[in-house]
């Protein structure tokens, strides 16, 4: 496979930075593919570079095992399984040159511990913004931190890496160049917007000055986005509540408690939290709490399955709601002849990779995948053009990894992103703060981009 040219783009900003620096491209970019051929080719033409780690979330060990072996017939030490088999794997690492080890993050400390800090020369982050590395307080940065004073490359890999606001760059630049970014603070009032109040100092979603931002950002990150792609479109789908449903979310809002036939003890929400919890459980599908009704979303989203499949359009189903799955599968398998294929966590590695392989190679249009929300990253579905969301996480970043599980670099068709919403509940207003949140983003990943559009809005 021949790096298209924004990966050669890719390749020659990590060759020129010592393959030490953030990749920062939006979903389905081909980032790993990218980061692959950087580190074999530092190999050869500059410096050993090898062993190299790389660190990923649970469905991504078997993309990044799976690049290797056939774009670059390397074969790769994947370091996971139980105590006994994990021994056997170090021992592997330890015995024989072993160009690639792929491993989870709860791993890193062990692997680093057992074989020592100066034993890997490349350590490779993906998908950091999910598991603490914003965080620069949290055990697992202290532990990447530490690391990157004695790797000599870096590469951290993510498309959200920033969720909040401009100051959570830092600690990816601190990893990458520790003797520059060395003061959280100082580095706050330099690039970002900091008021003092009541309870504390406040940093703004805006940078202090953009130019200024994005002239740094330029020497350590390199970010891109899919605009040759088709369109991604996102679509608001307004339904109606059943008579049980809506009876129980006023009861719900009002009593926090919810009280439920056949059962003998209700459903308590003592604070706020779990009554939020509840109604989004109860939105997405009443049978999650007990309550003998498939709920309006899911009556709905049956419909709009059996519409899109007759038109040839696979599918992709989302939840936040792992509980919700076997509902949503119960009602997809009286279409007839549907293929069914579910990915959520607590799979195994092999269980990821098969899952995908089959929905993607199986030459039907007649399929449905149901995924959790969060498991919604590291693979690749570009079978399907139909993403239909029943709920939906509070985090915009999750629901867009989630969207590009099929918007992807090697897509052809339109994605259309459909959100079931339903009618006078909460769903209405925290839509709105979903919007609000991927524009925060937008400002912070593509600062040049936000304000041109603020710019046209206003003239």
């Amino acid at each position: 496979m021949l790096l298209t040219p924004q990966q050669q783009e890719g390749v020659n900003f990590l060759l020129v930075h010592n393959n030490r620096a953030l990749v920062a491209d939006s979903a389905g970019f081909g980032k790993s593919y990218m980061i692959l051929s950087a580190i074999i080719e530092h190999q050869k033409q500059i410096s050993s570079c090898l062993p190299s780690l790389i660190i990923c979330i649970k469905p991504g060990l078997s993309v990044w095992e799976n690049e290797l072996k056939k774009w670059f017939e390397k074969q790769a030490i994947v370091y996971t399984g139980t105590p006994k088999n994990r021994t056997i794997l170090r021992q592997q690492i330890q015995s024989q040159f072993t160009e690639f080890v792929i491993t989870t993050y709860p791993m890193l400390k062990e692997l680093v511990d057992m074989l020592g800090y100066n034993f890997f020369k490349t350590l490779v982050l993906d998908e950091y913004h999910m598991v603490g590395l914003l965080n620069r307080k949290s055990l697992i940065y202290k532990k990447v931190k530490h690391l990157a004073t004695i790797i000599p490359h870096i590469i951290l890999c993510t498309g959200t890496p920033i969720r909040k606001d401009p100051s959570q760059y830092f600690t990816a630049l601190q990893t990458i160049d520790p003797k520059i970014f060395t003061s959280f603070w100082n580095f706050a009032y330099k690039y970002c917007i900091v008021n003092k109040e009541q309870f504390g100092y406040v940093i703004e979603k805006f940078p202090l000055n953009r130019q200024h931002l994005e002239e740094m950002l330029s020497n350590y990150m390199i970010r891109r986005t899919l605009d040759d792609l088709p369109p991604k479109i996102r679509q608001p789908i307004p339904i109606e509540m059943t008579n049980k449903q809506q009876k129980a979310y006023n009861q719900l809002v009002n009593d926090m408690i919810l009280e439920r036939e056949h059962e003998q003890s209700p459903i308590l929400t003592p604070n706020q939290m779990t009554k939020i919890l509840r109604c989004r459980q109860l939105l997405v599908c009443p049978k999650i709490l007990g309550i003998d009704d498939l709920g309006g979303g899911l009556e709905i989203l049956i419909e709009l399955v059996e519409d899109e499949l007759s038109n040839d359009n696979p599918i992709i189903v989302f939840t936040p709601f792992t509980d919700a799955i076997p509902f949503i599968c119960e009602e997809l398998q009286k279409i007839k002849g549907v293929a069914i294929y579910i990915i959520q966590g607590g799979m195994t590695v092999d269980q990821y990779r098969d899952v995908q392989e089959s929905f993607q190679s199986n030459p039907s249009k007649n399929k449905v995948i149901v995924c959790s929300v969060k498991s919604g990253a590291s693979f690749t579905l570009t079978e399907a053009t139909v993403c239909i969301f029943l709920g939906y996480d509070w985090d915009a970043s999750t629901n867009e990894q989630a969207e590009n599980r099929s918007w992807r670099k090697t897509q052809i068709n339109s994605v259309r992103c459909l959100y079931l919403l339903c009618k006078g509940s909460s769903d209405e207003l925290v839509i709105d703060k979903l919007n609000e949140k991927q524009r925060s983003l937008d400002v912070c990943l593509t600062p040049m981009e936000y304000y041109q559009k603020m710019i046209g809005h206003l003239e």
